[in-house]
């Protein structure tokens, strides 16, 4: 059920900050992002033959690792895109 991929997922962002402050916003996030674009369209593929809930349910499980790596990295990295003179500027 999504209810509990959503839990998951909440449980895991906060895990995911901790090791993206460790290791690095930037690294921790193209980490993230690669696994996605090496195991996306597999996992896709992998999904739409024989579909069943179970199998459905693993493989949401499997995202789920990128999906916190990318979100609790991202809330850190955008600010660092702007200059501190320009970020509440409108501009």
């Amino acid at each position: 059920d999504n209810m509990v991929i959503i839990f998951a997922s909440g449980l895991l962002i906060p895990l995911a900050g901790i090791l993206a402050d460790r290791f690095g916003v930037v690294r921790f996030m193209t980490c993230g992002f690669l696994i996605w674009a090496i195991f996306g369209i597999p996992v896709y593929v992998h999904l739409t033959h024989s579909l069943t809930w179970q199998k459905c349910l693993v493989l949401q499980a499997f995202l789920i690792i990128p999906h916190a790596s990318i979100m609790a990295s991202i809330t850190s990295f955008i600010p660092t895109l702007f200059p501190a003179t320009h970020r509440y500027t409108g501009i």
